[in-house]
């Protein structure tokens, strides 16, 4: 039962014992009315702890009423007259489970207790027997959950304990998954972290054995690599894999390696290529996460670029957008491009970045890293500046006005000081301002947004570390849905047979979930939208196709245009056309694709290959509408509220 549920109820039971003491008092029936103010006022006053306490709440609450009930009652209610300090000593006893008979003569074991020892002693009880537990449960609490996540198995099993994982394991913890993590060496305070949010935890070292079989790995239902280093989490990934090779075991493990940077990415896609010609991963599904990249996937989820500039987007010589990045650490990297996988509209400008850092030459260099050939997909400008000595007022006469402002620095005060000096000069520009994840100054927002309705924060990571984001996979979950509704159209239709989705690797399958993202942009771009309402009237399939019909071959260029920039972003490049063969149109090993070309020019690729390579494209347009309503979504003409 959550601390807020008991405070209401507490609340409640204050609330009544106040009325009964009042009317018994006005119909003077109350035969102690001292004693019955007091615990009236004891009762009020004991709310006091929901604002200081949080572990040893209800052991507060007892401990008190307890106190006061017993010495009011022992002064008050002995035969003869009992000094304060036996009263005391007396109450103390009370929480031995003990009662010193100082209210009959004889002193016999068989005696009523006034009230208000009655309820002194009760409350002492509680308070001792719960105590009691606590100490149990936190010297034997932790062996106890370890046995019972060993003995049950079906519990996630998290390798590595940072912030990012702690965050994931409350939330997982309070949705009532079991959860293990493994670590080679935790703190006291650590552990006690750990046990408090409800995981149990096994110490070692992670790439042996003797870990994997304490910790039940076999039995697992989803293993996390979350180790601050990606290394690490590839030298778990590698013991793992062997170690599950050499199980006999029938069920297959989902695995979920965090991996920050592009390098070790590549490096996984290497080994993941090596295990695959070995066999070696048959036991074992992979799926790659980052918690920047879920981050930055669900703001703008929540947050579409296109909104507000729809008109401009479709025209073939409107306006593009213009993102300025204050700062250009990982959060906001990883949000620009987000940003280049999603902002392809009719409009024929690319989309301009502009990024402030004072370290421009190392950002620079990661950003390169993060997004290869990013100048192919969009027009990026990079400025020195240093915000110790600068303004950021100084430079917007310099630079072309951004429709986005994303500032993420490393003090939450510099960033919430430049967000508000920069709404005088950008007042109807949307401006996101990251935070930690406290909710001082977000609270402050919300109490002011009528006043500041273009100022938006960056997402928690507590709202982003979910189940739903990180094992479950919202987004993958979707693109499952459009990949399967397409292969089951293909076959229907007599066009060959597409792969299930099971036997896809990572990267098609990453393929297909930005292909999905981008789904809502195009539907914006043909004037339609979705909707879960009930009342509304959806189109029917001949109705969207009869819409869709007139911008189909418009619509399949941005489509075309997507796609290129998916893989210009992943490091590939055009395959020449003299190589193109019916045989040969791709190169995984040498990151080369034959269609990576304008929209005019893959006829030639098409004719070279024998494969009418634009279908796939006018193809993705019209299976929108079974994307969508495969989801229970309803397809209607119009902009989304």
């Amino acid at each position: 039962m959550s601390w807020t549920r008991t405070k209401y109820i507490h609340i409640i039971i204050a609330s009544v014992l106040t009325i009964g003491v009042g009317g018994m008092w006005y119909f003077q029936r109350l035969t102690d009315p001292f004693y019955w103010l007091m615990l009236t006022i004891v009762a009020w006053a004991t709310l006091i702890f929901y604002f200081f306490q949080s572990k040893y709440l209800l052991q507060s609450i007892f401990f008190t009423v307890a106190f006061t009930s017993g010495v009011y009652g022992f002064s008050t209610q002995a035969y003869s007259n009992y000094s304060l300090i036996n009263s005391v000593y007396s109450t103390f006893r009370l929480f031995l489970l003990d009662v010193d008979n100082v209210f009959t003569k004889t002193g016999s074991n068989f005696f009523k207790l006034p009230l208000s020892i009655e309820i002194a002693r009760w409350s002492a009880a509680f308070y001792t027997v719960s105590t009691f537990s606590l100490l149990f449960f936190r010297y034997f609490g932790q062996t106890l959950k370890a046995n019972w996540v060993r003995f049950r198995g079906n519990h996630i099993l998290i390798f590595g304990y940072s912030n990012h994982a702690a965050i994931l394991i409350e939330n997982l913890a309070k949705d009532g998954y079991r959860v293990a993590i493994v670590e080679e060496k935790l703190s006291d305070e650590e552990r006690m972290d750990i046990y408090e949010s409800g995981a149990a935890y096994f110490t070692g070292n992670s790439l042996k054995t003797s870990v994997y079989k304490k910790s039940a790995l076999t039995r697992a239902k989803h293993i996390l690599l979350m180790d601050q280093e990606d290394s690490k989490n590839l030298d778990n990934y590698l013991s793992i894999s062997n170690y599950l090779n050499e199980q006999n075991i029938d069920n297959i493990v989902q695995l979920f390696i965090h991996i920050k940077n592009k390098k070790s990415e590549q490096i996984l896609e290497n080994i993941v290529k090596d295990s695959k010609k070995g066999q070696t991963l048959e036991k074992m599904r992979t799926r790659v996460f980052n918690s920047y990249q879920l981050h930055a996937e669900k703001l703008l989820e929540k947050n579409p670029l296109h909104t507000g500039y729809e008109e401009s987007l479709r025209k073939f010589d409107g306006n593009s957008l213009h993102l300025l990045f204050i700062g250009f650490g990982k959060m906001n990297q990883h949000l620009a491009h987000q940003a280049l996988h999603r902002t392809h509209y009719i409009s024929n400008q690319k989309i301009k970045v502009t990024v402030f850092d004072r370290n421009i030459k190392k950002v620079q260099k990661d950003w390169n890293y993060l997004a290869p050939f990013a100048s192919k997909v969009a027009n990026c400008t990079f400025k020195s500046l240093d915000l110790d000595y600068e303004k950021v007022n100084d430079q917007l006469g310099l630079i072309e006005k951004p429709t986005h402002v994303f500032i993420s620095l490393y003090d939450d005060y510099l960033d919430m000081i430049e967000g508000l000096q920069l709404i005088q000069s950008l007042k109807d520009v949307p401006i996101f301002i990251k935070m930690q994840d406290n909710r001082i100054l977000s609270d402050w927002l919300q109490e002011n947004e009528s006043e500041y309705l273009k100022v938006k924060r960056y997402n928690f990571l507590r709202e982003v570390l979910t189940f739903e984001s990180v094992v479950e996979g919202e987004v993958q979950r979707m693109a499952e849905i459009a990949h399967e509704n397409y292969r089951e159209l293909k076959e229907n239709l007599g066009k060959g047979e597409e792969r299930a989705w099971v036997n896809l690797d990572e990267f098609k399958r990453e393929s297909n979930r930005y292909q999905m993202l981008h789904g809502e942009i195009k539907l914006m771009l043909m004037g339609l939208t979705t909707t879960d309402q009930s009342g509304e009237r959806s189109l029917s399939l001949q109705e969207f196709n009869d819409h869709v019909k007139p911008l189909v071959e418009t619509m399949a260029k941005v489509e075309k245009e997507r796609w290129n920039a998916f893989y210009y972003l992943k490091g590939w490049s055009t395959l020449p056309l003299e190589q193109v063969t019916p045989d040969y149109k791709d190169d995984s090993d040498k990151k080369v694709h034959g269609c990576l070309v304008s929209w005019d020019e893959l006829d030639e690729v098409s004719k070279k290959a024998q494969v009418n390579f634009k279908e796939y494209d006018i193809d993705t347009i019209y299976n929108l509408y079974h994307y969508f309503t495969a989801q229970g979504l309803k397809i209607i003409k119009g902009e989304k509220e």
